[in-house]
């Protein structure tokens, strides 16, 4: 299996969420670069050499032990220090951005699946279906726990990204149509789950 990334759609689209046979792919950054070159040498392997190879593009990925050098664990880190009085503010990029997130156990699932039943040659998006703005994970990281705080938000121009993409939604139906394969675990959940995680090894 070849897995890609939702960076291959790169630039702005007009319809929401992508689709793996009609959303066009667009350069924009060099990591987009990178992944749709991965998948074009994945289906010339395919065609030409008779190698078994099934290819995703995959959403934002979010668990417990994830590193605190992605954004939602370091959101969660930031907001433990604050909780514990060991911190006063947030500091944060772009809250307004739209990402689709997916718990990594779903992912490892649809992995699962995929290796075992996913059609030579097809590409599939791993995601949730589902868009969700930084703020709205903030605001339930803040509601999953009890945090009991309400921290002031500040923007860090370190941390805005260039050419960063207000929104990537994915279109999931394929992998659910054909491979029986749904999201179990909530935004929620997966939030509470990060939170135990960070309290526990912060302790």
């Amino acid at each position: 299996m070849q897995e890609g990334s939702s960076e291959e759609y790169g630039g702005l689209h007009d319809i929401m969420p992508l689709n793996e046979k009609t959303s066009e792919l667009k350069v924009c950054s060099p990591y987009s670069i990178a992944r749709i070159s991965q998948e074009m040498m994945a289906k010339l392997y395919c065609r030409d050499y008779g190698i078994k190879i099934t290819m995703t593009r995959s959403f934002n990925h979010i668990g417990p032990r994830q590193a605190t050098t992605f954004v939602i664990p370091s959101i969660i880190k930031q907001l433990i220090l604050i909780s514990h009085g060991e911190c006063k503010q947030l500091s944060i990029g772009n809250i307004d951005i739209t990402r689709d997130f997916l718990d990594v156990r779903d992912v490892v699932k649809a992995y699962y699946k995929l290796l075992k039943y996913g059609r030579n040659g097809e590409i599939y998006n791993v995601c949730s279906g589902i868009g969700r703005q930084l703020r709205e994970i903030i605001n339930y990281a803040y509601a999953s726990k009890n945090l009991n705080i309400s921290p002031k938000i500040v923007l860090d121009k370190k941390k805005l990204r260039p050419n960063d993409i207000p929104t990537i939604i994915g279109d999931n139906t394929k992998l659910k149509t054909e491979l029986n394969w749904s999201p179990q675990i909530t935004i929620q959940h997966t939030l509470s789950d990060m939170i135990t995680y960070q309290q526990r090894i912060q302790v």
